[in-house]
């Protein structure tokens, strides 16, 4: 981590945020701050934060796929013939 627990704290940074890419959101806050009526000021930092922030998020969970003999019932067709 490259942002101290003391720079976090100051920076008012949310504790459900700070991971390996808190030094980047704090460089936001910052820049958000000083150029507060200027929101297009700060898209590159805020661009990096979500790149990296990205990179932490676990992949998304595969929806469960349905077996292939409830398929036909679930959507209102007879079942399908047993095999020979």
């Amino acid at each position: 981590m490259v942002a101290t627990p003391r720079q976090l704290s100051e920076g008012r940074v949310p504790l459900e945020q700070r991971d390996f890419c808190a030094h980047l959101l704090l460089q936001l806050l910052r820049c958000q701050r000083d150029a507060f009526p200027n929101a297009w000021a700060c898209r590159p930092l805020r661009h990096h934060w979500d790149a990296s922030a990205r990179l932490l998020r676990p992949p998304p969970a595969a929806a469960p796929a349905l077996p292939a003999r409830r398929l036909p019932q679930r959507l209102g067709l007879p079942p399908p013939a047993p095999p020979l």
